[in-house]
């Protein structure tokens, strides 16, 4: 899927980075990260999309943009399949991705 010349992927990932920069939580943020999970949801060539640049670090800083546990909720769906992409899994193997569970 795209949007005019950008891949749906390129698009959701520079709006969470916009989110991630600018601090906002708001309803396209949510539905953003909704899209991720579900995108990401048992599809190894989207992962692998997803796993690359900044996207991990700027889904990490997004625990700090709002307590709402649904957000979290969403957070954590899209990265923990990024988890279950064997390919994927370096890039989440950090101290900072532990920690967002505690």
């Amino acid at each position: 899927i795209t949007f005019g010349t950008e891949g749906v992927v390129d698009v959701i990932k520079k709006i969470i980075r916009h989110k991630s920069k600018t601090k906002t939580s708001d309803e396209e943020l949510t539905c953003v990260l909704s899209a991720t999970w579900s995108l990401t949801d048992e599809n190894l060539p989207n992962c692998e999309l997803f796993a690359t640049g900044t996207f991990v670090d700027d889904m990490l800083s997004l625990f700090k943009v709002s307590e709402d546990t649904n957000l979290h909720l969403k957070i954590h769906g899209g990265l923990g399949n990024l988890l279950e992409a064997p390919q994927c899994r370096p890039a989440l193997m950090r101290d900072d991705y532990f920690k967002s569970f505690v």
